[in-house]
């Protein structure tokens, strides 16, 4: 056992990682018997139905509404694409009846952002400043997402170990980065807090802890000490200067900021 491993057992916040993911967690208790990728798909192939039944119920046919349908919906299939093209063997593990109810309520909660916009909740005749904003984020988010994801399966497929080039040369988990993109559009298109809750719990409770098992897998790799000095672990090192780096992201906050508000 390497000093990495041990670090890892000895680790707190490795310990409540491995606790509250639905996969590996002890709490998930049972024989695992479900596809985890079989339900995710059901909800992302789901999630443009689901939208356009509320449409109808609620008979919302405003701008609002169907920018928000594009955007989820849009998603939803080109996720279902990518896992029949290039599916992540991390989703194609099987988790047992009690992990299956955790992945299923944290999806359920993706949906009611859409739901809040369909009742007639969220913004329903966003600015075309709005609109620019989120096609743009969830544009650029998609991109990352679909790209990452394609070249990491395209590496694993005849090289193991670090990746380290293209999309993964300056940040570690560019696919996660372009995922919260993705749903902060979806957040921005409904523009009501209790969306950005739901997300920021999502992301606190889910993608940080997968992100951080990630890195201690990485830091048992050959090269991940250079690897780490030229990116960072979530957000693309443009420069090496950090100060540099705050500059640019803080520039794009307060456009964001400008967006939702003007």
């Amino acid at each position: 056992m390497n000093n990495s491993e041990n670090k890892n057992k000895t680790d707190i916040f490795y310990k409540i990682a491995i606790m509250t993911d639905p996969i590996k967690s002890p709490l998930a208790i049972g024989t695992p018997i479900i596809p985890l990728n079989y339900i995710i798909n059901i909800q992302k192939a789901g999630t443009i139905i689901i939208m356009y039944i509320l449409m109808l119920y609620y008979k919302n046919f405003s701008k609002g509404a169907w920018l928000y349908l594009s955007l989820h919906g849009t998603y939803g299939i080109i996720w279902i694409l990518k896992d029949m093209i290039f599916p992540d063997k991390s989703f194609q593990v099987k988790v047992s009846i009690i992990g299956c109810s955790c992945v299923s309520i944290v999806l359920l909660l993706y949906w009611v952002i859409g739901f809040l916009m369909m009742n007639g909740y969220g913004d329903q005749n966003p600015s075309p400043r709005k609109m620019f904003s989120c096609f743009f984020i969830f544009t650029i988010g998609l991109f990352l997402m679909v790209c990452t994801d394609l070249q990491k399966f395209i590496t694993l497929k005849y090289k193991k170990g670090l990746i380290t080039e293209y999309f993964f040369e300056k940040n570690r988990n560019a696919n996660y980065f372009g995922e919260v993109l993705v749903y902060l559009s979806f957040a921005m298109a409904t523009n009501r807090l209790i969306c950005y809750l739901i997300l920021i719990s999502i992301w606190l409770g889910i993608f940080v802890n997968r992100i951080y098992l990630k890195e201690c897998s990485l830091r048992k790799k050959d090269g991940y000490e250079k690897y780490k000095q030229q990116s960072y672990i979530f957000l693309f090192k443009f420069f090496d200067n950090d100060f540099y780096n705050f500059l640019v992201y803080f520039a794009i906050f307060c456009f964001i900021i400008l967006c939702l508000i003007i």
